[in-house]
C-alpha cells in the first residue's frame, strides 16, 4: 500500500510544470528503494517467481518515469524556450521560425524533431 501511495505522489510530481516536475524525483527513489528491499526479501525466502513479477514490472515503470524526469530537468532550458516561442507564436509562419530555431539548437535532434 505504501508503494501504491509514493507511486501517487510520483504520478502528481509529474503532472507538475518544468521545474518544479523534479520534485518527482524524490518519491521515485523512495518507491525504488522500496521495491529492491522486497524483491531482495522475496529471493531471501525463496518465493516464487511469479511472486517477484510486480515488484520487477514496478521497478522498470519507476526506472522509465526517473530517467523522463532527469531527462526533463538536464533540457530545461531547451524545452522553456521552445515552449515561450510557441506561446508567443500567433501565426503558422511564427511556429514554422520556431521549429527552425528548435533544430538549429540541435535541440531538436534530441527531442526526436
Amino acid at each position: 500500500m505504501t508503494s501504491l501511495a509514493l507511486f501517487a505522489l510520483v504520478y502528481l510530481g509529474a503532472s507538475l510544470p518544468l521545474p518544479t516536475r523534479a520534485i518527482a524525483l524524490v518519491p521515485t527513489v523512495v518507491v525504488a528503494v522500496i521495491t529492491v528491499r522486497e524483491l531482495l526479501r522475496q529471493r531471501r525466502e525463496d518465493a516464487p517467481v511469479r511472486m517477484r513479477l510486480m515488484p520487477t514490472i514496478t521497478l522498470v515503470l519507476v526506472g522509465f518515469v526517473f530517467l523522463t524526469a532527469v531527462a526533463q530537468v538536464v533540457l530545461y532550458d531547451g524545452i522553456k524556450q521552445y515552449q515561450d516561442c510557441l506561446s508567443g507564436a500567433s501565426t503558422s509562419q511564427a511556429r514554422a521560425q520556431c521549429e527552425v530555431q528548435r533544430q538549429q539548437s540541435g535541440f531538436g535532434t534530441v527531442i526526436g524533431g
